[in-house]
């Protein structure tokens, strides 16, 4: 991903120095503040290499991959589902929005808490917690959509009889397209820190529980690496997964 910033030159400079004063600030700070504390960035670097090929962070990032990717499904399933009913029934949307606004005023942290409570520390809880406070989230995207949809395609359609199917295919999935894809990458992008966040407090595997674990041995590198490194995966998936699928359907659909 580096790599490719350089070589597209003078256009990324900016966000490559973006990149090394975040470096160059966090190892000012370093400098004058004790190891134990604040690790420099190239001790954490090198923490972090050593944790992204360990057996043991493949098989707890699997665990917290699996629990991000259920979490967004369900998240992502409810959302559209409310939606689409909230644009065709008025009182469906006057149902759902004190309840998404509630949602939405929710820290996460409140919401782990409530989670663990009601399901214990194991079973459920991290996929209701995720799921729960990302649906008012991903509704807020979605639901203008449905709403604004181009009426006068639609009876354009009407009037040239155009199948269903077509219509769907060339009509509304267009439309929708681009903010779904926005719902994907929001989804998944806020769900894994959430995810994270439910496994410190409710789980004996993840990379949430690994974090736990060095925050307990008061091992500031330890904690750093291991988020750095997961984040480090999510960021590869988000860009060279759902933003190379992106950009191809979105070619192919302005074709």
């Amino acid at each position: 991903m580096l790599k490719k910033l350089v070589r597209r030159g003078p256009a990324n400079v900016p966000t490559l120095l973006a990149i090394f004063f975040i470096l160059g600030l966090w190892q000012l700070v370093s400098i004058s503040t004790p190891s134990f504390l604040l690790p420099g960035p190239y001790a954490t670097l090198k923490e972090m290499l050593r944790t992204i090929i360990s057996q043991e962070f493949l098989i707890h990032s699997v665990y917290t991959i699996r629990r991000v990717i259920i979490s967004f499904l369900v998240a992502f399933f409810f959302a559209n589902l409310i939606a689409i009913l909230s644009s065709v029934f008025s009182k469906a949307e006057k149902f759902w929005r004190p309840i998404v606004i509630i949602g939405l005023a929710i820290p996460a942290v409140i919401a782990t808490f409530i989670g663990v409570v009601v399901f214990g520390s194991r079973g459920p809880v991290s996929v209701v917690v995720v799921s729960a406070l990302l649906i008012p989230e991903l509704f807020l995207i979605v639901y203008p959509v449905y709403k604004n949809l181009k009426l006068e395609l639609s009876e354009l359609a009407k009037v040239f009889a155009i199948s269903r199917v077509r219509y769907y295919k060339q009509i509304v999935v267009p439309q929708l397209l681009p903010f779904l894809f926005s719902m994907i990458r929001f989804g998944i992008n806020v769900g894994w820190k959430i995810t994270i966040l439910t496994e410190v407090f409710s789980h004996n595997n993840g990379v949430g529980y690994k974090i736990y674990y060095y925050f307990g041995l008061f091992s500031i590198k330890g904690v750093l690496a291991w988020f750095l490194a997961f984040g480090l995966i999510m960021a590869a998936i988000d860009y060279l997964i759902i933003g190379k699928i992106e950009r191809r359907l979105l070619t192919y659909e302005k074709h």
